[in-house]
């Protein structure tokens, strides 16, 4: 999936690494998703907190089989997945591409407006 990223206007970034960009947080799979969402509480009510989160969470990833990414699973693990879930994927992408073509509409849509809403004073 993460090709599909750069139709859709984003800099794909492997590895499952939580990227930051202004007020938008975005991460890879699972252990990502955590670590985004850690990254959130600890912008908004500071690390004291979120350190007591983790440990109540026992938040300590450790891939138990050592195949917790494509570069690790190989290309045959990785083909078996893909293959099994490669429908669904395409879906993903097309619901994606869809909502992706919508918000550039509204964001230029909205740009428009604004841009035709201003009167020069004189």
């Amino acid at each position: 999936m993460l090709d599909a990223l750069a139709d859709l206007g984003a800099t794909p970034v492997p590895g499952g690494r939580v990227v930051v960009d202004g007020k938008f947080y975005t991460a890879g799979p699972a252990t990502g998703s955590f670590k985004a969402g850690l990254l959130v509480l600890a912008a908004l009510r500071g690390q004291d907190v979120v350190r007591m989160i983790e440990l109540c969470l026992e938040y300590d990833p450790h891939a138990p089989f050592g195949v917790g990414s494509p570069d690790l699973a190989g290309l045959q693990l990785t083909g078996k997945v893909q293959a099994m879930y490669g429908d669904l994927a395409e879906e993903f992408r097309e619901v994606a591409g869809t909502a992706y073509e919508r918000s550039v509409g509204a964001a230029i849509a909205i740009t428009t407006r604004n841009h035709h809403s201003c009167t020069p004073l004189v």
